[in-house]
């Protein structure tokens, strides 16, 4: 529907520097046009929380929220990572604390959040006072909220879970309470069916009337009205299907996951809102155990695949026919995260979590190409269940662990740090040492360039990748350098080609050097002030360049090179060096 479509769009745009939501907004969409790390390094990282964190950290107003498994709600400074302020949300009752894995939604300066043990809370998201809070371990017993919230129409949404003793759904609530006091609106009951992270995407009629949709632990879609909890439509997906994904609403599309026993698939379906009386079946596609939440952008369905420890990837999909693109997996790619877009220019991102022992946080482009893997530093090696959210070019996330990271734009950076005539054994064979002095690893393939008196002289491609702060030692193997017996100006650049995009400081990438016979001093000239340089010098045995100091040409630096030194310029000549 070009309606909603465009409204989408114009959300994300105005939007833009915040994730509101679980996927960023009301249709789960999962995109932003904010930067995000193409580099990384890490920003910043929190003390360790009180439990785990699985949830997706809500961006807004300059703050990260993080729910944590310990009752804990902490909102930090999103670019320092300081802590703002935390609140502990332990139940009165006193009922134990369980996984928390409805993630918060933020609106109108106010943070809201359903935890396990049955209560909303809504605080102030600049100084994390409470405005309400209710307690609905009552009126749903034993249930928990495992279910992301949903805000639209001055409303929140999420829903309850209960299974029975044998792990099987038993009860499910569909909720709708008031923005402004947490008291509920309408309530939509499943029996022997529950909700387990079963997100809603919010769409409006012809009628402007507002539909929420979401799935359920038995493989339904549904529909209903916001206003009252009406059900509009459903539609059953039969078999053992389960529903573990939240709703995605872009282009006249549904798009969600499905799982049973031994796999599981992408699922779109056609729906046009305002003509539409209920969706119809577009295509699925086989990707295995999933839990992610589908991301659309530009012809292309991205969601992962894998539980906690098994195998799984990243599916890209032809978003017309389902069609697999291309995928990344294998034993360390286990997904159960909903992959992040960020839209740079012409040029889409994905950032994605892997839910395993030692798990990693990832970006690729959208031709599959990993631009990176971030693995989360010792002690935290522990699992990251939710995925990221992106504002103002950082990513982050939390782990198992109870650390939440801030990830920025790595700086890259080649420093010529050395240059050498390679004298006495390899005379005339120039030498130059690289370092990268930035904080990302610098990839292979990149080319120095030597230029001898200003005409280039040879080039050198770097062969091995260089680690931050590492150095290599290299040369230019099909050029000999002869000394042209005045002063040569040597000039070694870094990256000649332009190899390395986003470079911190291009500034640096070149180091020139001028080498005289007998200039000691290094100052472009050969007087008396060389030979007391040289002759202490060598009375310490730290002669800074042996080759301008070897006047006599044996290979090596001695008293009888202070002498002959000495005597060329008494006689006004050019002292001799090797090469």
């Amino acid at each position: 529907m070009i309606f909603i479509s465009v409204l989408s769009l114009i959300s994300i745009a105005a939007n833009a520097s915040g994730w509101f939501q679980f996927q960023r907004d009301e249709v789960n969409s999962g995109i932003t046009y904010d930067d995000a790390p193409i580099d990384v390094e890490m920003g910043w990282i929190s003390p360790i929380l009180r439990g785990m964190v699985d949830v997706t950290p809500i961006i807004a107003q300059g703050k990260v929220f993080v729910l944590s498994s310990a009752g804990y709600i902490t909102a930090y400074n999103k670019t320092t990572g300081s802590e703002i302020w935390h609140k502990s949300f332990v139940p009165a009752h006193g009922q134990p604390i369980g996984y928390e894995t409805s993630t918060p939604a933020f609106a109108d300066g106010k943070i809201f959040f359903a935890t396990s043990f049955g209560e909303v809370k809504c605080f102030q998201a600049g100084n994390g006072s409470e405005i309400w809070s209710k307690d609905y371990s009552e009126t749903f017993i034993n249930e928990s909220f495992q279910t992301p919230i949903t805000l639209a129409e001055g409303k929140v949404f999420t829903a309850t879970y209960k299974q029975d003793k044998m792990g099987e759904p038993l009860i499910g609530h569909y909720i709708a309470l008031d923005q402004a006091n947490g008291c509920m609106i309408w309530n939509f009951t499943i029996s022997g069916n529950s909700y387990n992270w079963d997100g809603a995407a919010y769409v409006q009629d012809s009628g402007e009337n507002g539909l929420l949709i979401f799935g359920d632990c038995r493989g339904n879609i549904r529909c209903v009205y916001t206003e009252n909890g009406s059900r509009r439509w459903n539609i059953a997906l039969g078999g053992t299907n389960e529903i573990r994904s939240s709703i995605a609403f872009y282009n006249d599309k549904l798009y969600f996951t499905s799982r049973t026993d031994t796999t599981g698939h992408v699922r779109c379906y056609d729906y046009n809102p305002e003509t539409d009386s209920q969706p119809s079946h577009e295509w699925s596609a086989q990707i295995g155990y999933t839990t992610s939440t589908p991301s659309y952008y530009d012809g292309k369905v991205y969601a992962g695949s894998g539980q906690q420890s098994g195998s799984g990837g990243m599916y890209c999909l032809n978003a017309a026919t389902g069609e697999k693109i291309w995928n990344i997996t294998g034993t360390k790619y286990a997904v159960q995260s909903s992959p992040a877009i960020s839209v740079q220019g012409s040029n889409a991102y994905i950032y994605f979590t892997t839910n395993t022992a030692n798990g990693s946080a990832y970006c690729t482009d959208d031709d599959g190409n990993i631009e990176w893997e971030w693995n989360p530093p010792g002690p935290d090696e522990d699992y990251i269940l939710q995925g990221m959210s992106i504002s103002d070019g950082m990513a982050y996330f939390g782990t198992d662990k109870g650390y939440v990271y801030g990830l920025k734009q790595g700086n890259k950076d080649l420093v010529i740090a050395d240059i050498d005539t390679g004298w006495p054994a390899n005379c005339g064979l120039i030498t130059y040492t690289i370092r990268n002095a930035g904080q990302v690893t610098i990839e292979a393939g990149h080319t120095t360039a030597l230029y001898v008196n200003d005409i280039k002289a040879a080039e050198d491609i770097v062969t091995f990748n260089l680690n931050p702060g590492q150095s290599l030692q290299r040369s230019f193997p099909t050029y000999t350098w002869t000394y042209s017996g005045t002063r040569d100006k040597i000039e070694v650049k870094a990256d000649f080609k332009d190899d390395i995009n986003e470079e911190e400081d291009e500034g640096n990438n070149n180091r020139t050097e001028y080498w005289k016979c007998g200039d000691i001093t290094q100052n472009g000239e050969v007087t008396v002030g060389d030979v007391v340089e040289l002759f202490n010098d060598i009375s310490t045995g730290s002669y800074h360049d042996g080759w301008s100091a070897d006047v006599t040409r044996n290979g090596g630096v001695t008293v009888g090179d202070v002498v002959e030194l000495f005597d060329k310029i008494s006689l006004s000549q050019e002292p001799e060096c090797g090469c």
